[in-house]
């Protein structure tokens, strides 16, 4: 799950994605319920969310890395997430793409 090596096929893929969703959902609202909390707890919350979000953004990373190069596509179609709603498109290229048979190795 938190490799990129190796081969992923869509409906995986869309189950990695969805775990990160949750994660990222469950740091929120650690994170929201946080900010009414005393300056130790939301310190705690705050931290304990950072971490969410980074296991969840290297969970789906990994993923769509995995994704990509089973779909033969390039890697360098995911500078897209620096742009707005490049994520959204690499969703969805992600889902529709078709798998390609592995190159042999030389």
């Amino acid at each position: 799950a938190f490799s990129f090596n190796g081969r992923i096929k869509a409906g995986t893929y869309f189950a990695y994605w969805a775990v990160a969703l949750g994660l990222a959902v469950a740091g929120w609202l650690v994170a929201y319920g946080s900010v009414n909390a005393s300056d130790s707890a939301g310190a705690v919350g705050g931290i304990f969310a950072l971490v969410v979000y980074a296991g969840s953004f290297w969970v789906e990373l990994a993923a769509i890395v995995r994704r990509f190069r089973d779909a033969a596509l390039s890697l360098w179609w995911l500078l897209l997430i620096l742009v707005p709603f490049g994520g959204l498109a690499l969703f969805i290229m992600a889902l529709v793409s078709t798998s390609k048979p592995a190159r042999p190795r030389s």
